[in-house]
Parts: C-alpha cells; structure tokens; sequence
C-alpha cells in the first residue's frame, strides 16, 4: 500500500489538475519560470504529494501577485459601481472600480472621444453583474449599453458618491 505523502503524480495533466485545474503548457512555463522541483522518469515527470503542495503554495502565490499587479479585486470587495458615457448620447459603460477616478482617467486615454461620467454608487462587483443583469436588454459589447430613457433614469435616482 502506498502511504498518502509519497503518492505520485505523473504526468503533466494530473499535475495541472491538482494545481488549480491549470493547463499543461501553463504548468510547464510555471515550473521553468519558478524553477519549481520535480522529476523525470522515462519522459513523465514525477512530483510527490508534498512537492505538490509547495507547487500550490507557489502558484497561489503567483496568482495573489498577478491580482494585484493588475488591480483584480474579490467580487465581494466593496468599491463603486460607475456609468461612463460616451459623448453626449453615446453608450454608457457599466463598471467596477474601487478607483473612479483613475478608471475614468485610464478609460480616457484610450478614448478618441470625450467621455464623461454620469453617476455611480458604492457596491462590489456582484452588484455590477446585478446591474448589468437589470439592463441586458440594452447590452452593446462587453460593459457597453445603449444609451436610454431607462438607464438614464436609473442613473439619476443613483446616489452619487
């Protein structure tokens, strides 16, 4: 019988799996990038329970970083819901940011056209899916609505924050 800590996992699908549900390819770039230890036996790489733990620890790791890195947040994490209009009677972008300002200001930058923002109230990403959900009828592209009556209004009774 094989004692639990010194079961092995051997090929690269079935380490992803335990990582996370991670690709192959992905596994690999990680295990070359973080020089992470394992071994090879016969073309199959081999890595004890324990490593893969130290692999997950790793890699959670890594993901915190990258989160944070590219402003992530936990969809429960609270912040404001903002409606950023297009023009005058352009579409309106529904978003997340625990930021407004800066958003509006990195939206600008990549904006040929003068943007402006039209509201927004305190809430957490969940709460922009609910928005979004509320308004899908009217959905463009991505976070993008069509401008209307509807989500004119609903952007007037927003307390504006």
């Amino acid at each position: 019988m094989v004692k639990e800590d010194t079961m092995i996992l051997t090929t690269w699908k079935q380490i992803g799996w335990a990582c996370g549900g991670r690709s192959i390819k992905t596994i690999k770039k990680l295990a070359k990038k973080y020089h992470m230890p394992y071994s090879v036996i016969n073309g199959r790489p081999e890595i004890s329970r324990f490593l893969l733990l130290e692999w997950h620890r790793k890699i959670c790791e890594i993901d915190q970083k990258r989160r944070e890195k590219n402003g992530w947040v936990d969809p429960n994490e609270r912040g404001e819901i903002y409606f950023i209009q297009v023009g005058e009677d352009g579409p309106i972008k529904i978003g997340f940011a625990t930021d407004t300002k800066k958003r509006m200001k990195d939206l600008q930058a990549s904006s040929p056209t003068e943007l402006r923002i039209l509201g927004k109230f305190k809430g957490s990403m969940r709460d922009e899916k609910k928005t979004h959900e509320k308004f899908k009828k009217f959905w463009l592209r991505n976070e993008w609505f069509e401008c209307n009556p509807q989500l004119i209004e609903f952007i007037k009774k927003c307390k504006i924050s």
